[in-house]
């Protein structure tokens, strides 16, 4: 995407007709491109970070604790990246990413470190009514007459993940069976199941990573499994959230960094980034430069094309990002439907506008869903009627009465949604996403040791590339 495309994206063309309410940063005191004297005009700077998503905050908060000096930019107008908290329908409702679990110990422990609240998300964790499609056919029933069908699906799919990764967060640990798995996508492996089993298995295993079945590498959704101890974990994994909201982690992570002393400036879009010897100059859009002894690139992958490297990236690199291999374009809604309905779970084949449906808040008169699918080109998820007609692929009668979703896709700074890689992709890619280039570091949950596309995945790399930053500095 060029710069003047980037330019012409709406923000109707993100929301459609549906406003959303942005959540401002509560930074304490946020210095943005335009103002004042910023500490980076008051001492030699040693590490710019661009992004403040998670990775980004991570870093910038861990490097600024260490003592370095640390100018954090943010080109856009909140903290958070593709954690964005907002509200619908009186509720609080995360424009992205959502669920969370004890599971995963990188981001668990900053929940813990600054005292957060954690609710369960009820349709994912005590559904009292699943929806199914099999082979077709639509099924209602309980839990107890749909998850003995789901679970052996899913244990069938993945019965060797764990030969296959053994060390989750050194996902290429047996690099030859890896490589063989990642020839292959979902669908692949879907084909050779008995037929009461594939629809099930499509559908847990390609609907983490944003697509269709057969647009997921078979490697990747292992790893992910892996990432969870295994299957049982999985199924138990991320089924929990933020009381307050994702964006309320992100600030308290940026707040804790610009405590210690970290300029954090906000609506400041990077255009370039000069290698000069042992040292890199960073060009704000704005036209402000910024000198430093080392960079964190802490953006989607698929966002790479929007800075001018010198020298340029890897090959490899841009490759990933044009061909946004990092990055699914898959939609995200969440929908108020009408009436006192019990908790609940859907799911379907990975091809179907919406695959996964799960309630996350019981109103009054109506309750909140849910919902992702493969493409936000297959379903306008702010058009009501839309949605209702894809969640009536489970339940019939079911009324919307108003939904929103965020078009991650046409986001200049996000380019699509979470990290789900192709076949191939993964083990083309994985390294390479990860590798340094002279003082040039790359951080993302894109790039992860494990949990790729969550925050958990995300806040672990900002641990790892700080550490490996702070090394190069030292040396």
């Amino acid at each position: 995407m060029t710069k003047d495309n980037q330019n012409k994206i709406s923000r109707r063309g993100l929301l459609g007709s549906v406003a959303v309410a942005g959540a401002a940063a509560t930074l304490s005191a946020c210095t943005e491109e335009s103002g004042g004297q910023n500490a980076s005009e008051k001492k030699d700077i040693d590490v710019v970070v661009v992004g403040a998503g998670f990775a980004g905050c991570v870093a910038a908060r861990d490097l600024t604790g260490k003592g370095y000096n640390v100018v954090l930019l943010e080109a856009q107008n909140r903290i958070g990246g593709r954690a964005f908290t907002s509200e619908f329908a009186g509720t609080v409702y995360e424009v992205g990413a959502l669920m969370l679990s004890w599971r995963q110990p990188f981001i668990w422990s900053e929940v813990v470190r600054y005292g957060l609240e954690i609710e369960p998300i009820v349709g994912a964790l005590t559904p009292e009514i699943c929806y199914w499609i099999q082979n077709g056919e639509r099924f209602e029933g309980t839990p107890e007459e749909f998850f003995p069908q789901f679970v052996p699906a899913v244990e069938e799919f993945y019965k060797d993940v764990s030969p296959a990764f053994p060390y989750p967060y050194d996902p290429l640990y047996n690099t030859s069976v890896v490589e063989a798995l990642d020839e292959q996508s979902v669908a692949d492996r879907v084909r050779t199941m008995d037929p009461a089993l594939r629809d099930f298995a499509d559908n847990w295993a390609a609907v983490p990573l944003g697509r269709a079945g057969k647009d997921v590498s078979l490697a990747a959704t292992m790893a992910l499994v892996s990432s969870f101890g295994g299957v049982q974990g999985s199924l138990e994994g991320a089924s929990y959230r933020l009381k307050k909201g994702t964006t309320a982690l992100a600030e308290a992570i940026a707040n804790d960094a610009q405590s210690a002393g970290c300029d954090v400036r906000l609506n400041s879009p990077v255009g370039s980034i000069e290698q000069t010897s042992g040292s890199a100059i960073v060009k704000l859009e704005s036209g402000e430069e910024i000198k430093t002894k080392a960079v964190i690139v802490a953006a989607p992958v698929n966002t790479y094309g929007n800075i001018t490297f010198k020298p340029d990236i890897s090959g490899k690199k841009k490759k990933a990002a044009e061909d946004r291999v990092a990055g699914a374009q898959g939609v995200h809604i969440n929908a108020r439907i009408r009436g006192n309905r019990k908790p609940l779970i859907a799911v379907g084949p990975s091809d179907l506008p919406i695959h996964l449906l799960i309630t996350t808040d019981i109103l009054d008169d109506s309750v909140i869903v849910d919902g992702y699918g493969p493409s936000a080109e297959l379903l306008d998820g702010n058009d009501p009627e839309a949605v209702q007609e894809a969640l009536r692929n489970w339940i019939p009668d079911v009324e919307v009465m108003e939904t929103v979703c965020y078009r991650w896709d046409l986001d200049p700074f996000s380019q699509g949604t979470w990290c789900g890689f192709g076949p191939g992709d993964f083990t083309e890619y994985f390294e390479e996403l990860r590798r340094a280039e002279g003082v040039v570091h790359f951080a993302s949950g894109d790039s992860a040791s494990a949990f790729r596309g969550f925050m958990e995945g995300a806040a672990e790399s900002g641990v790892r590339v700080a550490r490996d930053v702070a090394d190069q500095l030292k040396s």
